[in-house]
């Protein structure tokens, strides 16, 4: 080995030891720093009109954005999961209470449209449609399910300082890219081989489809669970918020996800 290139390969070694140091420090708050960017990237708009429009400095700016992430966004979700926390056990309490013989015989069993096709559905696939069949694979799986959705709840609201912790590493995360913003892009668009066209191409891009997947998406999912919940309360049904905000977060799913509920 040429001793020239000695100093270069344990500088390589030694780089590439702290990179690794660094993605194990920075891994347990992925999640959190990817939520930040996409925020950062929803609000933007809103940093820059208040910036252009207003004579806001960007500092200010970006504080106000991260005050509105907060009242907006963080704490009715705080309220929201502490809700559906009490929903959710109230859910599975009502459904060890309904789920009697004498109601599962009757609605999946008896002369009805719905029991009659669940039974031609079964027999197509060759499976024994019995009630202890049915028991064993649909009732204790609802069960498991719900009961798993409270423990995963209950879990959050109990790491509350933990995840007050991680709300505080976003919000930073989200200030300095406000605030920052523009220099980091220079900065790191100068680490990038691609031409500067292609860069600002590939940020244009990622903005738009951030924009119309969190924005859009989100906001008729939104409108959807909501207008949804709202049907549920007035018809009387219990854990409307719970299948409202299910709801939400199935909107996602294209064509099939609220139907599901």
């Amino acid at each position: 080995m040429n001793r020239n290139n000695l100093p270069s390969l344990v500088f390589g070694v030694f780089f590439l030891a702290i990179l690794s140091l660094l993605g194990y420090m920075l891994f347990p708050f992925l999640s959190t720093i990817i939520f930040a960017f996409i925020l950062a990237g929803a609000f933007l708009p809103l940093s820059n009109l208040l910036i252009k429009k207003w004579k806001i400095k960007r500092p200010w700016a970006a504080s106000l954005v991260c005050l509105v992430i907060v009242l907006a966004i963080l704490l009715p979700s705080l309220y929201l999961i502490i809700e559906l926390s009490h929903q959710v056990m109230e859910f599975y309490q009502e459904l060890k209470s309904k789920l009697t013989q004498e109601t599962l015989q009757e609605i999946f069993f008896g002369d009805g449209y719905f029991a009659r096709a669940l039974k031609q559905f079964f027999q197509g696939l060759n499976v024994d449609y019995t009630y202890q069949t049915f028991q064993a694979v649909i009732i204790e799986n609802a069960k498991e399910f719900s009961l798993n959705i409270f423990t995963a709840l209950n879990a959050l609201v109990g790491n509350i300082f933990s995840f007050l912790f991680n709300v505080l590493v976003m919000l930073l995360i989200i200030f300095a890219l406000l605030s920052e913003g523009p220099r980091l892009k220079e900065f790191v668009l100068k680490l990038s081989p691609l031409p500067k066209k292609d860069e600002e191409l590939i940020i244009h891009k990622f903005n738009q489809m951030n924009y119309v997947t969190l924005v859009c998406n989100g906001l008729g999912g939104l409108i959807q669970g909501l207008l949804a919940g709202l049907g549920f309360f007035l018809a009387g049904i219990g854990s409307s918020l719970l299948w409202g905000t299910i709801m939400v977060f199935l909107a996602f799913i294209p064509l099939v996800g609220i139907s599901i509920v």
